[in-house]
């Protein structure tokens, strides 16, 4: 006798969705084409469904249900697939469209179930072994796409972070020796002095978030003598509107805290900003302060996949995929020629890929399909390598005619492979705009830190 499927609802803070799914199937969050998947662990069949959430501005502006259901068409006869019509289908409260393909190569079919909100599309996949398999697991489909609610996503899924100084100590006799913290808060919030020993940083996007900064000189009898910051535990209270955790260094004569304030209820949503501002924090010199000055970087952080890097102050985060598996910047300096990214970070799962991907097949696997663009050609014969985050990178370089921006552009394209992730950095410019823009990211490829990985 077969047992009865029951359900729980899986919710995404971060994205901002609910969904039903059998309470024993497997789990897999921010694969390379899906924010989450489910399927069943025990039979030979694998019924399984995922989401996907796909930026439609990448389509352009006049996407619209015929031209994506176009591209959906498109993709599922690429496959050697055969299709149905699209048909209308409920997705919770929304109003969506459904089609079913069969795969005779593998003998799989699949639903695909779709609508669009806010300027994304909610692509459900349901896919099974054909016949009895998949009719009889489709009625997880149809529950779970009823169960599909959406709600106001809470938590960063960036952040780029800008530096501030502050000036601890003074020595006379010795100016190089004066001592500056060095603290990072997200480059959009809003600044202000509260007093002479307290700054607050306001989040204006997602309001009541806030960070606060107090600086405390005490007497020599109240503070015990250290020569590096001392921090205490983390410190968590609410009030009746507010969650707040707060962490305290203690150096020599100076009492640092920062504060971090979410809406009540939310701190656990928001807590990965302020976990990378304390990672950030730090004590220098005046001379490390002069060297500091010249340097005209931010911090960038993806805290979907949970890697960060320097990036040039002037890049702006200008497209990115909603699973967190490229972000895409332009220069903000360009203003006479601007094209929509000079430098792109790509990060994909490659855990279902057939055995252990090696550094040159991956490499050549990524040139080679940028090399199916009109007139490319590389500029080097043989790759060069560096070290990204301590493992080996390959670099190309390479032009080609870009069809996105119509004319030629050069691209630098570096290519790892860490721990079951593929990784390719690229620096793409018009041909006068290269040297500048290399100039301003060649430090990227020596800050790249893949901290979530490093963990595991």
């Amino acid at each position: 006798m077969e047992e009865a499927i029951t359900f729980k609802t899986y919710s995404s803070n971060i994205y901002g969705f609910s969904i039903d799914y059998p309470d024993k199937w497997l789990i897999s969050e921010n694969n390379s084409f899906f924010v989450v998947g489910f399927r069943e662990s025990n039979e030979e069949t694998f019924p399984s469904f995922n989401i996907q959430i796909i930026d439609l501005t990448m389509f352009g502006p006049n996407v619209n249900y015929s031209s994506f259901e176009e591209m959906i068409r498109s993709q599922i006869l690429r496959v050697g697939a055969k299709a149905g019509a699209f048909t209308d289908e409920k997705v919770g409260d929304f109003n969506g469209r459904s089609i079913i393909f069969y795969i005779p190569e593998n003998h799989m079919k699949s639903k695909q179930t779709y609508f669009f909100n806010k300027g994304n599309a909610y692509l459900i996949s349901y896919t099974s072994k054909a016949d009895d398999y998949f009719i009889k697991h489709l009625f997880v489909h149809d529950h779970a796409i009823s169960s599909f609610a959406l709600f106001e996503s809470k938590g960063y899924k960036f952040l780029q972070l800008k530096s501030t100084l502050a000036q601890l100590t003074s020595d006379d006799r010795n100016p190089n020796q004066s001592l500056f913290m060095e603290y990072y808060t997200p480059k959009n919030w809003v600044e202000k002095k509260i007093s002479k020993e307290s700054i607050k940083y306001t989040d204006n996007e997602n309001k009541g978030n806030s960070l606060l900064v107090h600086i405390k000189q005490v007497k020599k009898d109240d503070s015990e003598d250290s020569s590096t910051p001392l921090p205490s535990p983390s410190l968590e209270h609410a009030d009746n509107k507010e969650e707040h955790i707060s962490l305290v260094f203690q150096m020599d004569f100076t009492i640092i805290c920062f504060t971090f304030s979410t809406p009540i209820n939310e701190l656990n949503s928001w807590r990965s900003c302020f976990n990378r501002i304390i990672e950030y924090f730090g004590l220098i010199n005046k001379q490390n302060k002069k060297a500091k000055d010249n340097v005209p970087y931010d911090y960038f952080d993806n805290l979907i996949i949970g890697y960060s890097f320097r990036v040039p102050k002037s890049f702006q985060l200008t497209a990115c995929k909603p699973n967190g598996e490229y972000v895409s910047f332009k220069d903000s300096d360009e203003t006479k020629n601007p094209i929509p990214y000079c430098f792109r970070v790509l990060v994909e799962d490659l855990t279902d890929y057939p055995g252990q991907l090696k550094l040159y097949e991956y490499s050549n696997e990524v040139v080679s399909k940028l090399l199916e663009q009109p007139e490319a050609k590389l500029l080097t014969e043989e790759a060069g390598f560096i070290r990204l985050d301590k493992h080996l990178a390959q670099t190309s370089s390479m032009q080609s005619y870009d069809v996105e921006i119509q004319q030629p552009a050069l691209r630098l394209i570096v290519t790892s492979v860490q721990k079951n992730h593929g990784i390719v950095l690229t620096v793409r410019t018009l041909f006068n705009q290269f040297d500048n823009i290399y100039k301003k990211s060649f430090y990227v490829f020596d800050t790249f830190n893949f901290y979530k990985l490093n963990k595991n």
